[in-house]
């Protein structure tokens, strides 16, 4: 079984699952790594499951939607010197309140949402069916995630010395961002680069913000040549290189993520010495990076430092820890290493019910692997519960037919099975089964 690990990337500010993403007017937001990961072993410590594919009636620029989950956010640093709101930071937190809620209905009387999910899906929120609905919640949450850092460092890139005719485009861009219409920041973007002979830092800048919106519109491709040209426009821009190396890591090109975080590292040590939190937050993401090529020799004492940092800077219970533990509990889990994994994914689990709460959504990937990691130690009395805590979370957040409910289900039945407790293990397990069925059966039906 291999647990959920997260990547993380702090600066002054970052990302809270219900916070106010604020800008230092000195450094970028490189971001707290939200953008999520399929709901699988990786992310539960159990078995593969198949996907349920959302049904979704596509107009012609429509795409099909991929379902995940989320890798939330530890709570928002406050920042030592004097902040900036995040571009569109009082209407995102609005919409993530309407996103928490979960209610359809509710949520189409938010004008935001409409925009907000026509940006995302390419559909119209009355082509989208019941299904499709109740799947994308978390993606629109994780989404929005990506939507806040992305606009922290559009004023990072505003704050900087501009010229003046990219400043001249400012406000068109804060009014297309605002409205979630990336065609049209696009679309401004580029008729001034036809329009300018830009060079220099401002070619930079023009290539990175048009790199954004590629990823944001999920054309990862065109992301990935922008971010790349920007970084060999300006190579010690530290903003370019973190945004570049982290596309490459999730498109899973990580010997090239790699070189790009090990040069982000030496930049960072340079700077700002070795004890220094962007520096513990690069090495976490190089850690994150080798761990994902089986060096584990390599990332593990990288990931060690990183959680030393951050236990110095804020204590060993700080919900600000969170990821450095889960990260380092889930390389030692992976590699057998359970007495060493185990009480660090129990003080993962404690920080997280007790910042978050017992119910919350982020508090069951680590009910989940701490599950698994005792499955592999032969504690199957110990497991059940937490399963089963697990379980009623999720069938809470994505209703009983959901695709992450069937491997919760068949987790909890292997635990019951593994106990000789078969009268109440078969039963989930056709539960789980029948599920998958019903998945498969909407696959096909969307493929004819």
């Amino acid at each position: 079984m291999k647990p959920t690990i997260f990547n993380i990337k702090a600066k002054h500010a970052c990302i809270g699952c219900l916070s106010v993403l604020a800008l230092s007017t000195l450094h970028p937001v490189v971001g707290w790594s939200a953008s999520g990961t399929t709901t699988t072993v990786n992310d539960s410590g159990s078995a593969n499951t198949p996907k349920a594919s959302p049904k979704v009636k596509k107009n012609k620029k429509s795409k099909k939607i991929t379902v995940k989950s989320i890798a939330p956010a530890p709570p928002a640093e406050t920042p030592s010197k004097p902040v900036i709101l995040n571009l569109n930071s009082r209407q995102n937190s609005e919409l993530r309140k309407v996103l928490l809620v979960g209610d359809w209905d509710r949520a189409a009387e938010f004008p935001a949402f409409i925009e907000f999910v026509r940006s995302y899906t390419g559909n119209n929120l009355e082509t989208i069916d019941s299904d499709a609905r109740v799947s994308l919640w978390p993606e629109l949450l994780a989404h929005l995630d990506r939507v806040n850092i992305a606009d922290a460092n559009y004023v990072y890139i505003k704050q900087g010395v501009a010229g003046d005719e990219l400043k001249s485009i400012f406000t068109r861009l804060d009014h297309a961002r605002g409205e979630y219409d990336y065609s049209e920041v696009n679309r401004i973007l580029q008729v001034f680069r036809n329009k300018h002979k830009v060079i220099g830092p401002d070619l930079a800048r023009i290539d990175f913000l048009q790199g954004q919106i590629y990823e944001l519109r999920k054309n990862s491709s065109e992301a990935e040549r922008y971010y790349k040209n920007a970084i060999t426009t300006d190579d010690k821009e530290p903003l370019y290189i973190y945004t570049y190396a982290k596309l490459l890591h999730l498109a899973g090109k990580y010997p090239d993520a790699e070189l790009q975080y090990r040069r982000l590292l030496d930049i960072r040590e340079s700077q700002l010495g070795k004890e220094h939190l962007d520096v513990a937050s690069c090495l976490n993401d190089l850690g994150k990076v080798l761990s994902d090529q089986a060096k584990y020799a390599e990332a593990e004492p990288l990931l060690r430092r990183s959680l030393t940092i951050y236990q110095t800077q804020f204590g060993i219970n700080d919900p600000r820890v969170a990821f450095g533990l889960n990260n380092l509990a889930g390389l030692l889990n992976t590699q057998g290493k359970y007495l060493e994994a185990e009480p660090l994914y129990r003080r993962l689990l404690e920080i997280r019910e007790n910042s978050l709460g017992k119910d919350n959504l982020a508090v069951a990937p680590s009910l989940k692997n701490l599950a698994g990691l005792l499955d592999a130690e032969g504690k199957f009395a110990e497991s059940e519960p937490l399963y089963r805590r697990a379980l009623a979370i999720d069938e809470r957040i994505y209703g009983k037919e959901h695709a992450e409910v069937a491997t919760d289900l068949n987790n909890l039945a292997s635990s019951l099975k593994m106990q000789g407790k078969s009268a109440e293990a078969d039963p989930l397990y056709r539960r789980s089964l029948d599920i998958r069925q019903k998945a498969m059966s909407k696959d096909l039906n969307i493929q004819k």
